[in-house]
């Protein structure tokens, strides 16, 4: 027994797939949505609207966030059903830069976050 469910009863992870943010790599999904409905977000790169590898970091995460939060939302959730968001930031100088777009992005919602 899985969880105390029997896992032969569990229904299979829904794919998540939207117009509104990039298409994953190779067979992966841009999310899963797990049977008791926790949404599962990959990865997401700075790619698609202005964002460019040679962008200010700003402008790559806000173009991160906004795949993100469109992968969400694809996937029936919201803004402020966000639990967790893991950030990849090679430079601690890009700290503040990052931080205000964060805020920007989720308001007086504070999902839990870490920084690597």
């Amino acid at each position: 027994m899985c969880g105390g469910r029997d896992p032969r009863n569990r229904s299979p992870l829904d794919r998540v797939a939207t117009e509104g943010a990039p298409k994953p790599f190779g067979h992966y999904a841009q999310a899963t949505v797990t049977p008791d409905g926790a949404i599962h977000v990959s990865a997401q790169l700075a790619v698609g609207g202005a964002a460019l590898p040679e962008s200010a970091v700003g402008v790559q995460a806000r173009q991160v966030l906004s795949n993100l939060l469109s992968i969400v939302e694809a996937a029936g959730g919201a803004t402020d059903s966000v639990a967790k968001v893991t950030l990849y930031v090679t430079e601690i100088a890009d700290w503040e830069a990052v931080d205000l777009v964060f805020d920007k992005a989720f308001g007086d919602h504070r999902p839990e976050r870490s920084f690597r």
